[in-house]
């Protein structure tokens, strides 16, 4: 439809002191044209290669009023007694604008950041729990297990996070006016958006549950390991190579990863007393 007019050519490539003198110039140039359909003229001027639009998505807003004073002039007809009606085909296609979609995806982003800070925080508070005392595996901390069904108690409430996200959904669609037509599949993408979001989170806090346990078990078995051995649990430097060992070179080796978690870390204190330079024994 642009292509046979030369002139709306010229005006896409035509330089200009500044962007908004770049859209009047084209904006005027399309009106000339005969180009009066509101939803080609916000395209045009939206996809021009000079302009800052893809960059800056407020400038939709800037557009659209562009557009609609422009066309409050009626066309060169005589025949045309009453005055246009801007943007009356896209009374109810623009529901939501370009700029507010990625404000709403970008609030969405930061409640997966704020569950990787949890997560943080739930890996910070087992090392500190763990480097103070290691309790027995048959005894929980007094309350837990009433407080979570989780080993350490600190997930967070999730249906907190759906209420989150759905006074977030609502705060970005206030007026929205969405068409009969398009309600069935603009609800579906919102609920999918929500929906992808909460499960990355429940992944998230999955993995970290799955992880705790699995340092629960290895520092049970480090502890019973020391128990066994006192002379290393006397010594903090021999613990520290009993340890580098175990994750450096025992969970690597092709021949010893395989092995039950007891035997690796078995092995490891053996390692540990090899290249300190002593001759005793692991004990069994």
């Amino acid at each position: 439809m642009v292509s046979p007019h030369a002139g709306i050519l010229q005006a896409l490539l035509a330089p200009a002191d500044s962007v908004e003198e770049y859209y009047h110039s084209l904006f005027q140039v399309a009106l000339e044209a005969g180009l009066r359909d509101p939803a080609l003229l916000l395209g045009l001027l939206w996809h021009a290669p000079r302009g800052d639009a893809l960059q800056r998505p407020d400038r939709w807003e800037w557009l659209v009023d562009l557009i609609s004073t422009g066309l409050q002039e009626p066309p060169e007809s005589p025949s045309s007694d009453t005055a246009p009606q801007p943007f009356a085909p896209l009374g109810e296609q623009v529901v939501i604008p370009r700029y507010r979609y990625e404000a709403m995806l970008l609030q969405l982003r930061q409640l997966a950041a704020r569950a990787a800070e949890l997560e943080q925080q739930l890996a910070d508070w087992t090392h500190d729990f763990l480097s103070d005392s290691i309790p027995p595996v048959e005894k929980a901390p007094p309350g837990l297990e009433e407080s979570s069904s989780h080993p350490l108690g600190l997930l967070p409430d999730w249906t907190d996070l759906e209420r989150q996200v759905s006074e977030l959904v609502d705060s970005f669609l206030p007026d929205a006016v969405i068409p009969e037509d398009q309600q069935e599949a603009f609800l579906g993408n919102l609920a999918a958006l929500q929906e992808g979001s909460l499960g990355e989170l429940g992944q998230v806090l999955k993995k970290q549950a799955q992880r705790t346990q699995q340092e629960d078990e290895l520092e049970v078995a480090i502890q019973e390991c020391l128990e066994e051995n006192p002379d290393l649990a006397a010594d903090e430097r021999k613990i520290e190579m009993m340890r580098y060992c175990l994750k450096n070179y025992v969970n690597f080796h092709p021949d010893l990863m395989s092995l039950p978690l007891k035997e690796r870390v078995a092995e490891a204190c053996r390692m540990a007393r090899e290249f300190l330079g002593e001759s005793g024994k692991t004990g069994t």
